[in-house]
């Protein structure tokens, strides 16, 4: 990525990572990518629909009930699948069956009572879809998708007053911006690029503040629109922070092996290329705090003189449980060594015993705890959004 302009390549980062992961392919800090998502609930076996979505899939999420025929497609692949790894097949008959539940729009659904797709059904197509064909199978859609955004959206906005004017940092915001809402709304993000090529609007801000007013906010709740293109903008500061790290800075160096080949199917890293790609993606997944560690990867670690004997030798064994009531000094020594050791048996021994500490269940528990706030938060929000979303095209936000 130069200093001045940004490549597709550098618009298919964007799409993939900044809208992708950090929007559409996840919730609440979870990637759920490969499964089948429905942006509304499920009450007592009835599913609730917010606007017009019903089953979407994808790190670009793509709506079921308005691409019927990936619905079709998805099926389709599930039974070769099936076939190939000796996985349960779906009967001829109801093949039709299946693919039309799937491929139910949101009003389709409502209109039918909320009828839930069968469990046993649901449970083998996510078995497929976290398969290594099955996310070739969603990766494939999602290429497709991100191409139709470059051509139909990053392509003529490149030819904008407006972007040609502003820095870097800014035509990654202003392509996140249009792009997102796009990818929710056709129509709405088609109004957006109409304005900046007759020259409508001065900055960013006043993209944004459109966007807002698109939908009239109830309860002082942002509407999905609003929602959608704010968290995007938090993948966007990802890439930002990313770029201007220092060049020697570890996660700046993955960024840009991983930038130059954006869409790459996940399934082809391996080894240390795997290992990049991966805390890559955890940056964007933890889009609020990747900036501090992309920060703090700038600095070189500077090891205590302790650790620093430790690394020629170990002097923890870790051959011996860690003590339950270890105190942190301890904890952290104890998990330093095994971290170095040379034999994955005692590594992993190690650190089942750290879990099983006083100070590793807390961690633990912590976690539990902030993961179950963040599903109650990510629930409320989801009924929310059925007050405020009217029936048209839409994606996770």
């Amino acid at each position: 990525m130069n200093s001045k302009d940004l490549s597709n390549s550098d618009f298919q980062a964007i799409a993939y990572f900044a809208i992708g992961v950090t929007s559409e392919g996840s919730i609440g800090n979870r990637e759920v990518a490969y499964k089948l998502s429905f942006t509304g609930t499920e009450k007592e076996g009835r599913m609730i629909p917010v606007g017009n979505s019903g089953f979407s899939l994808g790190m670009i999420q793509t709506d079921l009930g308005q691409h019927k025929d990936v619905a079709k497609d998805l099926v389709r692949a599930y039974q070769d699948w099936a076939v190939k790894n000796e996985e349960v097949s779906f009967p001829k008959e109801q093949e039709d069956k299946i693919i039309r539940e799937l491929g139910r729009t949101g009003k389709e659904i409502k209109s039918q009572g909320g009828k839930s797709l069968d469990r046993n059904v649901k449970f083998q197509i996510n078995k497929f879809l976290a398969s290594s064909d099955g996310i070739t199978f969603i990766h494939n859609h999602d290429i497709k998708q991100i191409k139709k955004l470059e051509q139909n959206i990053f392509n003529p906005l490149k030819e904008t007053n407006l972007y040609k004017q502003v820095s870097v940092e800014d035509k990654i915001k202003l392509a996140t911006v249009n792009v997102k809402v796009y990818n929710q709304n056709e129509f709405l993000g088609s109004k957006i690029l109409t304005g900046l090529q007759h020259n409508r609007y001065k900055n960013i801000q006043e993209i944004t503040e459109m966007v807002d007013g698109f939908i009239k906010n109830k309860n002082n709740k942002p509407d999905y629109l609003e929602s959608g293109y704010k968290h995007a903008l938090k993948g966007a500061n990802v890439i930002t922070e990313l770029i201007k790290a220092n060049p020697s800075n570890p996660l700046f160096q993955a960024w840009e092996k991983i930038s130059e080949n954006p869409l790459a199917n996940p399934n082809s890293f391996t080894g240390s290329q795997r290992e990049d790609y991966l805390e890559i993606k955890h940056l964007f997944l933890n889009s609020d705090k990747a900036g501090k560690i992309i920060r703090e990867h700038n600095m070189q670690p500077q090891l205590s003189p302790k650790q620093e004997k430790s690394l020629e030798k170990s002097e923890v064994d870790i051959t011996r449980p860690l003590a339950k009531n270890a105190s942190i000094e301890e904890y952290n020594d104890y998990a330093f060594a095994a971290l170095l050791s040379d034999d994955d048996d005692k590594m992993h021994a190690a650190l089942d015993s750290l879990l099983t500490s006083d100070i590793g269940r807390s961690t633990q528990q912590e976690a539990a705890a902030l993961y179950e706030r963040q599903e109650r938060e990510e629930i409320a929000r989801l009924e929310q959004m059925q007050h405020d979303a009217p029936v048209m095209r839409m994606t996770r936000s």
